[in-house]
């Protein structure tokens, strides 16, 4: 278990914000893709019902919440502590967890609601 979390824990170049395409790559990478995958998300949710869009949004919340476990256990693993910092209940996660609750949820009454935030 120990090796598999310390291939995981890669450590990677630090890329420089606002330099050149060479030292900044990582940055730049995933501005387009930030752009494109908004694009493409948009595209996508103005076409679908809203059963297809509950689901979508229930299994991107499940993706969040597996992604969120893995980085609690890295940085524990890391420290060999608890990084309260990295508490997984703060503002930045709640949609991670509203994904998840409109997914499951059975009424439409908080539609409005929850693609508002």
């Amino acid at each position: 278990m120990q090796q598999i979390l310390e291939f995981l824990d890669y450590k990677m170049k630090t890329p420089i914000a606002y330099e050149s395409f060479s030292e900044s790559w990582f940055h730049y990478l995933f501005l387009v893709l930030m752009f494109l995958m908004m694009f493409l998300g948009v595209k996508y949710a103005r076409k679908t019902t809203t059963k297809e869009l509950k689901k979508t949004l229930l299994l991107l919340g499940l993706f969040m919440i597996v992604f969120e476990i893995y980085k609690q256990v890295i940085f524990t693993f890391e420290a060999n502590d608890y990084q309260w910092y990295a508490f997984p209940f703060q503002f930045c996660s709640t949609p991670m967890y509203l994904f998840v609750l409109y997914g499951i949820s059975k009424t439409n009454d908080l539609k409005g609601t929850y693609y508002l935030f």
